[in-house]
């Protein structure tokens, strides 16, 4: 009798130990799960798109947590907004706010502070494009071809930000005027987001899409 509640109670302290480690193991997840959801997620990312002589162009995204801002030593910077934003204005202590749509760009002006924030759930997205001289004028223009609609035009160096994805022909005319050549045609396609310079000349753009390429045209 004895033997058998000794052998009993080895059992039992044997399952006692293993649910105690069993608990512990549970804990220690939990515990470790519950941390990492405690973390603070960043509310802003950014990453370059592009950074050469004649610019830097830098993706942000915002959060509904934080907003992101413009310091008043951005004049000359141009920004571009990929999806809705609120955007709060400070100039000489003369506030204003309003809403700006995708597609919207401006460029900053001397001793503006700006403030993008969106009132959705979801992250917005803009691009800021930095010139390396930032006193040099530029020509802020949306730059739209329809699926029926072709574009010609002379250029400076212009950068296009991709407001939809697109996809379009471009062709650029060679030599005196009194002699252009057609260059070779050039298929360009970019996702929502994407900067791509283009360089001076007379170009010849066609859309190849189904739908309408939305862009923001930055000339320099």
């Amino acid at each position: 009798m004895a033997e058998v509640s000794i052998g009993t109670a080895m059992r039992t302290a044997h399952f006692s130990s293993a649910y105690a480690a069993r608990v512990a193991i549970c804990g220690l997840i939990a515990m470790t799960l519950l941390y990492a959801a405690s973390k603070p997620v960043p509310a802003q990312q950014a990453h370059i798109l592009l950074d050469d002589q004649k610019a830097r162009a830098t993706a942000i995204e915002v959060s509904l947590a934080e907003p992101y801002t413009l310091k008043a030593d951005k004049r000359g910077s141009v920004w571009v907004a990929l999806d809705p934003f609120i955007l709060s204005k400070n100039k000489g202590g003369q506030k204003s706010s309003k809403r700006v749509r995708a597609g919207d760009a401006e460029i900053v002006g001397s001793d503006e502070e700006l403030q993008f924030r969106t009132e959705s759930g979801l992250r917005a997205r803009l691009v800021v494009i930095d010139p390396r001289m930032p006193h040099q004028e530029l020509t802020v223009s949306p730059f739209t071809l329809s699926s029926s609609i072709e574009d010609a035009s002379e250029r400076n160096a212009t950068l296009l930000v991709a407001i939809s994805d697109c996809r379009f022909r471009d062709v650029r005319n060679l030599g005196d005027e009194s002699e252009w050549t057609p260059s070779k045609p050039q298929i360009v396609a970019m996702s929502v987001g994407n900067v791509k310079w283009i360089r001076p000349g007379i170009h010849h753009f066609k859309n190849l899409g189904l739908a309408t390429a939305n862009l923001v045209s930055i000339e320099w």
